[in-house]
């Protein structure tokens, strides 16, 4: 995982207005993302396109009822226009899925995975590892057989999408120790933490009075747990 970010829970609510400029300025704010992630030394980014499943909360509790779900076909092609976009603008140099880049080449372990909490990749693992067993280093080769052949049968060969980010020409000193500086907010670390505290404090985002008002607490919270 090293100078890696992850993107895998993006989550919007149609209030902006004019409605036509949403997606442009949901996928602008992406590119900007990973603009600045680059200045920051990274060279890899892993986007997950997973659709949610229909009423399920995927970040922001409680939607308007008339929004619409993407389809997995439609959200891969949202995320490709991005990287298309950042390739042009010389943010990205190439991009390929997880699964050509990794799973297909003989030469890759499994220490060239991304493995980040809450992905598809360490769950996948687990479960072979449980099943299958792992008692010797050269059971590598067969676990990245086994996730190539998951990644086949469960339709992912797709899904995940590896962005290597060209090098900035200045990579920016912040001056901030990550070891020392983090600011762990605990409802903040996972998505499940972030949903379960809006449930309880019946933060909504379905009409835009609610998403105002549970912004601002959202807001609140941050500024008093900093």
């Amino acid at each position: 995982n090293q100078n890696t970010v992850y993107i895998s829970y993006l989550d919007s609510v149609r209030h902006l207005r004019p409605l036509e400029i949403t997606s442009v300025l949901y996928q602008e704010l992406i590119i900007c993302y990973l603009d600045f992630a680059r200045t920051m030394g990274i060279t890899r980014a892993v986007v997950w396109s997973c659709p949610p499943l229909e009423g399920n909360d995927y970040i922001l509790h409680v939607k308007p009822k008339t929004q619409k779900i993407p389809d997995k076909k439609r959200l891969l092609k949202w995320y490709y226009s991005i990287l298309d976009e950042c390739k042009l603008r010389g943010i990205c140099r190439e991009v390929r899925t997880v699964f050509d880049q990794y799973l297909r080449d003989p030469h890759a372990t499994a220490t060239h995975l991304p493995y980040f909490k809450g992905d598809y990749i360490p769950d996948a693992i687990e479960e072979i590892i449980a099943t299958q067993g792992n008692d010797t280093e050269q059971d590598d080769a067969g676990l990245m057989c086994k996730l190539a052949e998951d990644f086949v049968q469960k339709g992912m060969k797709e899904d995940i999408i590896v962005a290597f980010l060209s090098i900035a020409s200045e990579v920016k000193d912040t001056g901030i120790n990550d070891c020392n500086d983090d600011i762990d907010i605990k409802v903040f670390n996972d998505r499940e933490s972030f949903i379960d505290m809006c449930q309880k404090n019946n933060w909504q985002f379905d009409n835009l009075q609610r998403a105002k008002h549970s912004s601002m607490m959202i807001l609140w919270r941050i500024l008093h747990s900093c």
